[in-house]
């Protein structure tokens, strides 16, 4: 489970189908919770602004080989076998349930 830092600064995290399936402010029992309920692997992802905010971070999870850069979110879905679209999707999702959020 990836530390609470990371979605604290606007993680996402997506199952295997590129889907979210979970709240990533979450407690961690709570997380972990949904997790076993899900399909693994999962992925935790940053945007730039994000991993910039928490860049010592990303570099000592990028360095013990757990965390790794991808140029875009068309270079991630494509590794995990995904429909870019679909994820595009959840991310629209988020960001509006966000905008709702701080009305």
């Amino acid at each position: 489970l990836a530390a609470e830092a990371l979605r604290g600064v606007g993680g996402l995290l997506f199952d295997a189908t590129g889907k979210r399936f979970a709240n990533e402010l979450g407690r961690r029992d709570y997380v972990t919770g949904e997790m076993w309920k899900s399909k693994a692997p999962f992925r935790l992802c940053l945007n730039k602004a994000a991993s910039e905010e928490i860049h010592w971070h990303c570099e000592h999870y990028k360095g013990r080989g757990v965390m790794k850069f991808y140029s875009s979110g068309a270079e991630l879905a494509k590794e995990m076998g995904v429909s870019v679209d679909l994820m595009a999707k959840e991310v629209q999702a988020h960001y509006e349930a966000a905008m709702k959020q701080e009305k």
